[in-house]
């Protein structure tokens, strides 16, 4: 059960250097003096729009809205109410949007112009005008806002519509970009419904004459969450003046994505630094011997921000469990019950990779005394539980996210279970990563 990657070369020429692993998936933030520090902002062509969640009113939080395609009985985010749908299914599939749809909110007041919902986007009537002047391909439903506790139509002062744009294919050039491929547990790059699973992109290069219209949005596992614009939209007068929109060019958008800034300064600056301890904090690396790798392994203990960090995301996740509805005697139980049904929500995986996975990594070191660990591979460091041997590790953040976006088989009650007896099973120096 082993997984790992590779680094993709742009060109035969072309020298890779290995991508910096972050500790979270996500994105970075946006105030008045970014575009002086970084002098990106009037050079950048191409943007990746992102909606502001630091905390902006009027713009709710990730766990806040629910849609339906049909109103529903009693808490729209109980269990009884966990449903998929198409549009919500990961791995770009073809489907044809409803004429209207149910949006469940938890607070009334709803002032967003964009936001990301399953594998579309919440856009609001004044952002489609704006879109509509650039000629862009896309379906609309009309989206109905209900109050969740009391199934109140709420009175907020915007018209939303869930809209689903056309992919513009084939537009990122990896002949002379710089990317790491998403690699399936046979190591071969993933290919699915016609789309290139990248890891990560170093470097971002687009075929120019393949954009179809200022605003566009890629088929792509990575930039296809966003929609992308040209420097005459984010000029726009319009746009400049719609609500909790971040415009992030290409050249900062994965760093950007990467490190959750669209949740504010500060958590951008905490989770950029994950993985580069103070000193004082650190543990010095011992490094086992891997004879497939050309590079020791380093271990380091977490610093205690890492650990304050995981504990956090830890109670995140058991708190989402419980909100399930779902009742088990046994955490791990109820973790396994729920991977699928979390599955559909697509847009959140990432956050849900690393509350869930903390769970995991917490069930597996309170029953069999692993300890959490920063595990660094040919230069490429990760947060894992290890066991007390060290022959044996897992990247539970890396597991839970591949659950959640791939189609692999939920075996995580299965590999929980075997670690009992892995002691038996270690094999001279070499050191197993269990994903």
């Amino acid at each position: 059960m082993m997984v790992s990657s590779v680094m993709t070369k742009a060109s035969p020429d072309a020298k890779m250097t290995r991508a910096k692993h972050l500790f979270f998936i996500g994105s970075f933030f946006y105030e008045e003096d970014w575009k002086n520090k970084t002098g990106f902002m009037d050079k950048a062509e191409y943007y990746g729009i992102f909606t502001d969640q630091s905390g902006v009113e009027g713009i709710p939080g990730s766990l806040q809205l629910r849609m339906f395609e049909a109103e529903v009985q009693g808490d729209p985010f109980g269990r009884e109410n966990a449903v998929s749908y198409d549009w919500t299914k990961a791995g770009f599939n073809e489907y044809r949007l409803k004429l209207s749809f149910i949006l469940y909110s938890k607070v009334d007041y709803l002032n967003f112009d964009y936001y990301r919902y399953a594998n579309d986007f919440l856009i609001s009537e004044d952002f489609l005008n704006v879109i509509d002047q650039y000629h862009v391909q896309y379906e609309k439903a009309v989206v109905k806002v209900l109050n969740a506790a009391d199934h109140r139509e709420l009175e907020h002062s915007k018209k939303y519509y869930f809209v689903k744009f056309r992919y513009a294919e084939d537009v990122v050039d990896f002949e002379q970009s710089k990317f790491e491929d998403a690699l399936s547990d046979k190591g071969e790059p993933i290919l699915h419904n016609g789309v290139r699973y990248v890891k990560n992109y170093e470097k971002i290069v687009l075929h120019e004459d393949r954009i179809p219209a200022d605003i566009f949005l890629i088929k792509d596992a990575k930039l296809g969450y966003n929609l992308l614009c040209r420097t005459s939209v984010k000029e726009n007068p319009a746009v400049q003046q719609l609500n909790g929109l971040i415009f992030i060019p290409l050249d900062e958008f994965m760093d950007f994505r990467n490190n959750h800034g669209s949740l504010g300064k500060a958590a951008y600056e905490r989770m950029k630094n994950r993985g580069q301890p103070k000193q004082h904090d650190a543990v010095q690396p011992t490094a086992a011997v891997d004879m497939n790798r050309k590079l020791p392994i380093q271990y380091r203990e977490l610093t205690a921000e890492e650990r304050t960090e995981v504990e956090r995301l830890a109670g995140l996740g058991k708190s989402r469990l419980t909100a399930t509805g779902y009742k088990s005697a046994w955490l791990i139980d109820q973790l396994a019950h729920d991977v699928d049904n979390l599955k559909s929500n697509h847009t959140n995986a990432e956050y849900l990779a690393y509350e869930l996975g903390s769970v995991y990594g917490q069930l597996i070191s309170n029953q069999y005394g692993w300890h959490w660990t920063y595990i660094t591979v040919d230069g490429e460091g990760t947060i894992c539980v290890q066991s007390p041997d060290r022959y044996f590790a897992c990247k539970v953040h890396h597991y839970f996210y591949s659950l959640l976006t791939t189609d692999r088989t939920n075996n995580l009650k299965l590999l929980f279970n075997m670690m009992e007896d892995l002691s038996k099973a270690k094999t001279q120096n070499e050191i197993t990563f269990l994903n």
